[in-house]
């Protein structure tokens, strides 16, 4: 067990199971397993899976290579020794996909999940859906809503591309070693409602960045000099409001009207 890797395995099969259930696996389904540890979720696939499917496991810990190989020997599981933040993913997807797109799942060390989340981010036209176990706390803010303490720019990042849906909470006496959080398990669908109605992202995610800068103050203070308080009017953006009340439609209503006065 190495703790710098971040290392929490899931020993409760009925958790795995469970997830697993989720995931409705059919035939000719191409699954991606992040971190598959000592195979906790990859056992539960092959044991619960009745059609023919394919899965490619990348594991970062060499040590576990060869016990993972010898406990999956089947020839549609294919074992890989990797770092996912260092991976070339769309590369491997290109070349692996046979049929239409993959599906990501894993449990993912928690001091890295937002990083693997928006490399994830960058493969989203090659994936069909994402499960993957995070803090639950992580969990709670990307799912959260305008007007909950939870919502923020990750819940509005997040939200852009995906559809997100938390699936089953687990607690920390399902691990070994028994992890100090409890963990969540969030079903994302990749999605262009709203990516199709931007017209710059970078100005978007500047209009992000700095309304929830500084959570507590008016997002008209956190956007001075950025956008005018008529500017916010005008999109339907009381400039009294917090960030965590504005919904991404307004965000991107607000980025599109900066965008056109930048060009005029």
């Amino acid at each position: 067990m190495k703790r710098h890797l971040g290392q929490n395995f899931l020993i409760n099969t009925h958790i795995t199971d469970c997830i697993i259930s989720h995931l409705h696996i059919r035939a000719n389904d191409f699954l991606f397993e992040i971190g598959p540890g000592e195979g906790a979720l990859t056992g539960s696939i092959i044991s619960n899976t009745e059609c023919s499917f394919e899965l490619t496991a990348l594991e970062k810990d060499k040590e576990l290579i060869p016990l993972l190989k010898k406990k999956f020997p089947q020839p549609n599981v294919e074992i890989l020794y990797g770092d996912i933040l260092k991976f070339d993913l769309n590369t491997y997807l290109r070349s692996s996909l046979r049929h239409g797109r993959v599906r990501i799942l894993g449990n993912l060390p928690y001091y890295i999940s937002s990083q693997i989340l928006f490399k994830l981010l960058k493969s989203r036209r090659l994936i069909q859906d994402q499960f993957l176990m995070l803090q639950k706390e992580v969990v709670d803010r990307i799912i959260a809503t305008p007007k909950n303490k939870e919502y923020g720019r990750l819940s509005v990042l997040i939200q852009l591309f995906y559809d997100v849906e938390k699936v089953i909470d687990v607690t920390p006496d399902n691990f070994k070693p028994i992890p100090n959080v409890h963990s969540s398990v969030i079903k994302m669908l990749p999605n262009d409602k709203y990516e199709k109605r931007v017209l710059d992202q970078n100005v978007l995610f500047e209009v992000i960045r700095r309304s929830f800068s500084m959570k507590r103050k008016m997002i008209k203070n956190c956007l001075n000099g950025f956008a005018s308080e008529p500017e916010l009017m005008s999109v339907g953006i009381d400039p009294t409001d917090r960030a965590e009340e504005v919904p991404i439609s307004d965000f991107i209503k607000l980025a599109n009207l900066i965008f056109r006065n930048k060009l005029n």
